[in-house]
């Protein structure tokens, strides 16, 4: 595996090799531009988005988006790449930092239409490609996506397939490549488009948000949630008390008082009375058809 003095020393040629390899059809960057332009296609679905490119490189497809006026930042181990990045992208944020040690300061205060990477992720094994996916997730706006572009293949078969045709010593062992029938569990809406017999495109939606709306949909069949039912008052000593139509219902307090109020940042309207109806168990036993007339 290449660290971030190989990735420096690698710089100046990087693009000529992905074309060669690319034109031969071979692994590794085989449907090399037809990736790139797959997520090209998708973020253009959405004018003046922000995006967040994790392992920019030389900023091939960044580049592109940067002149179509689309706010770019990025990060990048290899300080040259982001210095030939750079000179195409005088007004980018890029960032030089190791994406596998945590995610950088200046980002955790940041929202983002998409968080993109091209081969960048396969650097990571299967468990920390889930754990740094999730993490990403934190980083999106509503409607938010995360757009993966990599080695990639749709079953475990057709890793193995191309890991044999490959032949011995052509095939790097020390990289992990995604593989979307064991990895789409993990999240509640993703997607994959198979590009080529080596490479493909994941999209992932913001988890959080919508599972949170699923889940409030098979509670609330009967929208009772749409009005607001539930409401709560913090007192001085941070205890939570929480209403249903105006009548005091649930008191909460110490971890449960402080667990409440974070699922309750950042929650749109109809979140936060679902968060109160579990909180209540205003939603058990049969609970939800509401009050009689």
């Amino acid at each position: 595996m290449l660290d971030n003095k190989g990735f420096d020393l690698w710089a100046d040629g990087y693009d000529e090799s992905v074309n060669l390899s690319e034109q031969d059809n071979d692994y590794p960057f085989a449907g090399y531009k037809d990736v790139l332009n797959t997520i090209y296609n998708k973020i253009h679905s959405k004018n003046r988005a922000k995006i967040l490119d994790i392992g920019f490189g030389t900023g091939v497809l960044t580049k592109k988006l940067y002149d179509d006026g689309y706010k770019i930042w990025g990060i990048d181990f290899s300080q040259k790449m982001i210095d030939i990045a750079r000179e195409k992208m005088s007004k980018a944020k890029l960032l030089q930092h190791d994406f596998t040690n945590e995610l950088p300061e200046e980002i955790e205060d940041q929202k983002f239409d998409f968080v993109i990477s091209t081969y960048a992720l396969h650097h990571l094994n299967d468990s920390e490609k889930i754990e740094f996916l999730n993490k990403l997730l934190k980083l999106l706006n509503d409607k938010g996506m995360i757009i993966i572009g990599d080695i990639s293949f749709e079953t475990r078969q057709m890793h193995d397939k191309c890991k044999e045709d490959c032949g011995e010593g052509n095939w790097d062992d020390e990289e992990f490549y995604f593989v979307y029938e064991e990895l789409k569990n993990s999240f509640n809406k993703i997607e994959y488009e198979q590009i080529s017999h080596c490479a493909g495109v994941l999209t992932i939606a913001d988890c959080k948000n919508n599972s949170s709306e699923d889940a409030s949909a098979r509670i609330d069949k009967r929208n009772i949630l749409d009005d607001e039912v539930f409401t709560y008052k913090l007192s001085k000593d941070k205890k939570i008390f929480i209403s249903w139509h105006g009548k005091q219902v649930t008191t909460l307090s110490g971890k449960k008082s402080e667990e409440f109020l974070k699922k309750m940042e950042n929650s749109s309207f109809h979140e936060m009375q679902l968060i109160m109806a579990k909180a209540t168990g205003n939603f058990k036993r049969g609970n939800e058809k509401g009050r009689g007339n």
